[in-house]
């Protein structure tokens, strides 16, 4: 009995002892949890993001988020592909089903006539899966993606730029939330440039002096294959986007050729790993496969742009300096004479505002005043001056021509402006470098941060998504109940008075949303390209001469397709209530 009570006071001293260091482990851990999560550092990430977050959204946020940015063209438009790609992910259907949306019927890989959306729509499939309705789930979506917009670059900032939380967190502001992005709100696949991010923090590792360790082989190659997956997954993201990464990596790879630093490097890592970057690369253009062979038949059927064609969308110079009229500091700006020449101005707003604009040229300057940020601040603000320059206009003259007819894919870029919006990356960057140097001087930070986000304040348009989803919901019902027999395919003409929207675009958007909802399939159709000889741009009825006109075209179409028979319903509704005539 004694030697068992002597091992059980053993056991229980031991226990005991372990359990004092558990518990002081347990409390330790604890306490550096608490600290990341209160830390000062978080208080700055959490109070950045939400300034920015509110601003951008404020006009949803304010409205108790019955509001939606921006218009019921683009943003509905936008929105329909991320729903129809949920409502494909569910189905189970094969991937060729995705591109045959049920619009432009019976035209085939419509999707393809804009971008498809797939690399972005994560978080919008996983707000619906938890059962957001679709409105709600797209302003999911757009938190979401600023969130990880920002966060990335602050991640990428913090790592390899500064050791000032406030220097990051104003980068990835500006990145994040700038005028020229929030001025494409409505377009949702310039929203997410996480990707892009990624590709870069992959990027500096591999250059870095980390990076060319020859221990870190393994390390090397998981971010080789991380930078060909973000480069991938912004082309599945959005087809500009990607297309803007490519052109910016080869401008920037130019540049660090053209530096003994970056020749340097660049060699170090294709000497060590010239295999693997091959066969990752090789892997990437096979995995972007599926999704150029779509938009190759889709370019085959409506053809590919011809210079002359997109000539005034790329930039003039002023449009550098552009802020628009949403522009809450700058709208005074537009009635310039030298702003209100830009054609096609609101793809082309591309200034960050007087102030901020200094701001960055001075923050490439401090860069390369850092030895440590000096080849990354060249290359980026190189690269910057040569894009703009190769890709800005002179009373129609430019160099972009040249770059249009030999750059590869370079003929699909429409509303080339939007480069703009991809050159925000560089940007940031420029801010971090400004205020890692002015983080000393906290008064002046202060005050410039202040001025810079006030000139990013837009204030967008937004419209009443339960008003519109009514709408819809009234349209699907007619088509549901189409007459005699059920409904084939569809198409809707709505008809017009002095008080009813007059654009066309609003009507073919509602009319693919019913579409979306019933299962018919429609004629109506928005996007950026459309089926050869499709006759319906302008399908609103007025009077009697325009019924004739749009019903002489109709019949042209289903002639051309065979779509004769009253399963083929044509829906004639009053525009102001969306009820039969």
């Amino acid at each position: 009995m004694p030697a068992v009570s002597k091992a059980s006071g053993f056991f229980i001293l031991v226990a005991a002892g372990a359990g004092v260091c558990f518990s002081c482990n347990l409390m330790n851990a604890a306490r550096k949890i608490l600290y990341a999560v209160f830390s000062p550092e978080t208080a700055v990430f959490v109070a950045v993001f939400a300034v920015g977050a509110l601003m951008m959204f404020h006009p949803m946020v304010f409205s108790g988020f019955a509001m939606m940015q921006v218009d019921q063209g683009d943003t509905r438009f936008n929105h329909y592909l991320l729903e129809h790609g949920y409502r494909w992910l569910l189905s189970g259907l094969p991937w060729e089903e995705f591109w045959d949306a049920g619009f432009f019927f019976p035209a085939k890989n419509v999707i393809a006539y804009s971008d498809a959306m797939l690399g972005v729509a994560l978080p919008y499939w996983l707000a619906r899966f938890s059962g957001a309705a679709p409105e709600r789930a797209l302003q999911c979506w757009y938190f979401i993606s600023v969130f990880l917009n920002y966060a990335s670059f602050y991640l990428l900032a913090r790592r390899w730029l500064t050791r000032s939380a406030l220097a990051a967190a104003a980068g990835a502001f500006l990145f994040s939330f700038a005028a020229a992005r929030v001025n494409q709100t409505g377009h949702q696949q310039l929203v997410g440039q996480y990707y892009a991010v990624l590709g870069l923090y992959a990027l500096f590792w591999l250059l870095s002096d980390e990076g060319s360790a020859r221990p870190r082989a393994g390390r090397r190659r998981f971010w080789i294959a991380a930078f060909f997956g973000g480069f991938v997954l912004q082309f599945y993201g959005a087809f500009y986007f990607g297309w803007f990464m490519f052109f910016f990596l080869a401008a920037a790879f130019a540049v660090g050729l053209a530096l003994a630093g970056g020749r340097r490097r660049i060699w170090i890592l294709f000497k060590t790993e010239w295999f693997f970057i091959i066969l990752i690369g090789a892997l990437a253009a096979l995995s972007l496969v599926p999704l150029v062979q779509q938009y190759l038949a889709a370019a085959r059927d409506v053809g590919c742009r011809r210079f002359e064609n997109i000539r005034d969308l790329v930039p003039p110079v002023q449009a550098w300096f552009h802020m628009g009229p949403w522009s809450v500091p700058y709208a005074w700006l537009g009635k310039l004479k030298i702003f209100r020449m830009i054609v096609s101005e609101h793809e082309q707003r591309l200034g960050l505002g007087l102030l901020t604009s200094v701001l960055v040229v001075l923050g490439y300057r401090a860069g390369w005043r850092d030895k440590k940020t000096r080849l990354v601040a060249v290359v980026s603000a190189v690269t910057v001056m040569l894009v703009v320059i190769l890709s800005s206009q002179i009373k129609g003259h430019t160099l972009w021509r040249y770059v249009f007819s030999v750059f590869p894919g370079a003929d699909a870029i429409r509303a080339f402006g939007r480069i703009g919006v991809f050159m925000l990356l560089f940007h940031g960057l420029a801010v971090v470098f400004f205020f890692n140097v002015a983080r000393h001087r906290r008064t002046l930070f202060v005050i410039f941060a202040l001025l810079c986000a006030a000139e990013q304040l837009v204030h967008t348009p937004s419209y009443d998504w339960r008003a519109a989803r009514q709408q819809v919901s009234r349209l699907a019902g007619q088509v549901a109940g189409g007459g005699d027999a059920a409904c084939l395919s569809f198409v809707f003409t709505p008809v017009i008075s002095g008080r009813s929207f007059e654009y066309s675009w609003k009507y073919h958007v509602d009319a693919m949303w019913a579409a979306l909802e019933t299962g018919v399939p429609t004629v109506n159709g928005y996007s950026g390209n459309h089926p050869p000889a499709w006759p319906l741009e302008h399908m609103v009825i007025k009077n009697a001469r325009d019924d004739h006109t749009v019903t002489g075209a109709l019949k042209k179409w289903k002639d051309l397709h065979g779509l004769h028979g009253p399963s083929h319903c044509r829906i004639k509704l009053d525009a102001d209530h969306y009820e039969p005539i």
